[in-house]
């Protein structure tokens, strides 16, 4: 239990440093996470984005106003990249679908966290403060769940459902900051389009390529949600394939 007291006092004495690393590392998974995203690389970050937002939460009421917005911002930029993360490397019929279920756990959240502000008698001393602080709350909250559930919804779920064929183009030889590489529209219309990252492609004749065909597994969520990946490497030919 001593050990427990002594990493939870150095949590708070460090989070200044802790939220400016978690910073550092959300740019940098959004820049790269194209290259290295797996259901591991998610969980880890995952829990790592949980705890920057629960020791924020801890340490909202504790600190200046001035340093307490910056902190707001950083924490939201952490929280934000794991939900984001979840949103453009897993693709659903409906890329939205968890984000009403998100809200109503954060809205559970902001609840919980009211009847505590009432019945601890947790002094926040101007009402628009008080406001501000349960919308932080609910915000914060609602994003994180979103990347929650997206997340839980593919841990470990590889059921197989079937193929999907798309149109895949090559607009750029770029790759943006964020990795967006090929536009791939599905035949199945309930699929819709999606940026993808389709590195197994051989492309042919002069630039621009004319669009190829390639087919994507559809794997069965936990959550009952089909879903399928956005990056494919040139090894992973198992979960997509060319056609033509």
């Amino acid at each position: 239990m001593r050990i427990i007291q002594q990493l939870r006092i150095y949590s708070h004495e460090k989070f200044e440093s802790l939220v400016f690393i978690g910073a550092f590392l959300a740019l940098l998974l959004h820049a790269i996470s194209f290259m290295f995203f797996n259901q591991y690389t998610a969980l880890l970050y995952g829990l790592f984005s949980g705890l920057v937002l629960v020791l924020f939460f801890e340490n909202w009421r504790t600190e200046y106003l001035m340093s307490k917005y910056v902190k707001a911002f950083l924490t939201f930029l952490v929280v934000l990249e794991f939900a984001f993360m979840l949103y453009d490397q897993v693709h659903l019929k409906d890329d939205w679908y968890f984000l009403p279920w998100a809200a109503l756990l954060g809205g559970v959240v902001m609840v919980v966290s009211s009847i505590l502000i009432v019945f601890k008698k947790i002094t926040i001393r101007d009402t628009f403060l008080k406001f501000f602080y349960v919308s932080v709350i609910f915000l914060f909250s609602t994003v994180y769940s979103y990347g929650l559930l997206s997340f839980i919804n593919i841990f470990n779920a590889r059921q197989f459902v079937t193929w999907e064929r798309a149109k895949v183009d090559l607009p750029s030889w770029v790759i943006t900051f964020g990795g967006n590489y090929n536009d791939a529209v599905f035949e199945n219309k309930e699929w819709g389009n999606r940026m993808m990252n389709l590195f197994f492609m051989k492309w042919k004749g002069d630039f621009p390529h004319p669009p190829m065909t390639a087919e994507v597994k559809v794997s069965k969520g936990n959550l009952g949600k089909d879903y399928m990946l956005k990056t494919y490497d040139e090894d992973e030919k198992n979960d997509a394939r060319q056609i033509d």
